[in-house]
């Protein structure tokens, strides 16, 4: 396991694209794990050395590949299943499908985070420059008209005095917090949980981690479905997956329902359309439970980037309307003062 924190997902997928490929060839797996350590070096190189001589002691290439690779135990699965079966390159295709599409969703969240966290960058280091790089250079001036100064320029004054005062303790408290509340939703779940929660309930964000989140639980089951392996049991896997506790709770619910004999398409998903029950009892009834599941996963994803897109629309003006009102407010508390002196003047 030592090794396995060097596989990232992109490193993944180029393992099993490459594995599929030499087993469509039909190279025996021996040469197939040599074959596909050529293409890594170091740490990498050495986890597949390991593999090779874990699959030659007995172990199954999807065993091998959790232990080394730290492969998803959803994708383990598909790999075993398609080894037992003899359609090992089926089951690698899916399971670089499975990843691939994972990849893509993931990227398509953090990129709707990009601009919001360059502008809200560019507001506080703007709001810092005026209060710590203007604001004492002013303050003097605006002392010496002997006037009363307005409200919002005292604050700001007493703000960035505050600040100049004690920048190095907020520094440090900043980052502390910062790693503290990291490490408490790594390290203590009910942190975690409270955290999800409340993200499920923020309005159009709340909507889009749902649908992220059942769009990898749909075709995920449907993979292993493909794969061979019981609903039921699919089901569980994959809701074992789920990294959304506060969804993965309702779901680990129903899937005591689903032993107990209830059919799938039955079943209420949290965010999910009404389209995908029908969806659902119709892959149901015509024995094709495993592309229906797959096929909600593809709608899903594309109400997912819809979705998304959404939030990009609504944040950007919402940033920018900020990004204006930070630097507004310290420019105006610079101006109010000079215009209640023009005033005096012309008086």
């Amino acid at each position: 396991m030592f090794f396995a924190a060097t596989w990232n997902r992109r490193s993944q997928i180029e393992l099993l694209e490459q594995l599929e490929m030499y087993v469509s060839s039909g190279l025996p797996m021996k040469a197939i794990l040599a074959a596909a350590g050529e293409a890594f070096a170091g740490r990498r190189y050495k986890a597949l050395s390991k593999i090779r001589a874990t699959v030659e002691a007995g172990q199954t290439l999807g065993n091998a590949l959790a232990m080394e690779v730290n492969l998803p135990l959803t994708i383990t699965n598909v790999i075993n299943c398609g080894e037992s079966s003899g359609d090992l390159a089926i089951a690698l295709k899916t399971a670089h499908d499975l990843l691939e599409k994972e990849q893509l969703l993931i990227s398509a969240a953090l990129g709707a985070l990009i601009y919001p966290t360059v502008i809200f960058s560019a507001t506080a280091a703007l709001s810092l420059g005026l209060t710590q790089g203007v604001m004492p250079q002013i303050t003097p001036i605006l002392l010496g008209l002997h006037r009363e100064l307005p409200l919002l320029t005292r604050v700001i004054v007493v703000f960035s005095d505050w600040l100049a005062s004690y920048w190095l303790y907020v520094s440090a408290i900043l980052l502390v917090s910062s790693v503290a509340m990291m490490m408490l939703y790594r390290f203590y779940h009910p942190f975690r949980f409270g955290t999800q929660w409340l993200g499920l309930r923020v309005p159009f964000l709340g909507k889009a981690i749902k649908r992220h989140t059942l769009t990898l639980f749909f075709r995920t089951i449907g993979a292993l479905v493909n794969a061979g392996v019981p609903v039921d049991s699919a089901y569980n896997q994959a809701a074992q997956a789920v990294s959304v506790r506060p969804l993965r709770c309702i779901l680990l619910d129903q899937a005591i329902s689903l032993q107990q004999g209830i059919a799938i398409s039955t079943m209420v998903f949290p965010g999910a359309p009404p389209y995908v029950s029908s969806l659902l009892a119709c892959g149901h009834l015509g024995g094709q439970l495993g592309p229906a599941l797959v096929r909600a996963a593809d709608l899903l994803d594309l109400e997912s980037a819809a979705t998304f897109k959404k939030i990009s629309v609504l944040v950007e003006p919402l940033m920018m309307l900020f990004l204006g009102g930070s630097v507004g407010l310290v420019a105006l508390s610079i101006m109010l003062p000079i215009y209640d002196v023009s005033n005096a003047i012309q008086r």
